[in-house]
């Protein structure tokens, strides 16, 4: 749990049960003007959310992932789809460049609103010129202004990325990436946006 930024609470899955989350937004205090929650597919198959309602919820992408749990595919985004029925408003926020995604939300006749990609900005930090971390941030961003009601300025400088999230430094002429891509899709975007990034060097993978 972050508070302003600063680690005040570990917890032991990326979802807490509702009387646990309840308690944690309890202790965060009146000084604090909303609250953000990632949910897990686990949590919603398993409604460990309860009767909890979202003023408004996102989606980022589907990859495979958790298949040890989900089987398949189809329960896995079943799964991750019955966040709509955790939003007061019924709708799905979902970056526009997401178009497989979308198209599958639509198939079940959901409501989505697609969120605009910010274009590259080639003076922001190379992780932020990345396509997926554009789009993530884009999601945010319109997720925060939906809630506050105004729009935002993002300056990407003021951003950091959690230790582990396209990381780079240099040794030598050598240019080494640390990722902790561990899904296909994942992969594959970690891959293609360090060729197109260091687009004059080889590319190998460890």
């Amino acid at each position: 749990v972050l508070k302003n930024n600063k680690l005040i609470k570990k917890v032991n899955s990326t979802t807490p049960s509702y009387i646990n989350v309840l308690r944690w937004v309890f202790e965060l205090g009146q000084d604090v003007e909303f609250v953000l929650i990632e949910v897990s597919s686990h949590a919603l198959k398993q409604k460990r959310l309860g009767p909890l309602k979202f003023d408004v919820v996102g989606w980022t992408n589907i990859t495979q992932d958790h298949l040890d749990y989900h089987k398949t595919m189809n329960d896995y985004f079943d799964s991750k789809l019955m966040i709509i029925d955790q939003a007061k408003q019924k709708e799905i926020l979902v970056p526009e460049t997401q178009s497989e995604l979308i198209e599958k939300i639509e198939s079940k006749n959901k409501r989505i609103y697609k969120v605009k990609v910010e274009p590259e900005d080639k003076s922001a930090p190379l992780a932020f010129q990345l396509s997926f971390n554009r789009e993530n941030i884009s999601l945010a961003n319109k997720l925060v202004e939906k809630i506050l009601n105004k729009s935002l300025i993002i300056n990407y400088r003021d951003l950091t990325l959690p230790a582990g999230r396209f990381e780079t430094f240099k040794f030598k002429s050598a240019h080494f990436v640390v990722d902790y891509a561990h899904t296909p899709d994942a992969l594959e975007n970690i891959l293609r946006e360090s060729k197109k990034a260091f687009s004059d060097s080889p590319l190998a993978v460890v």
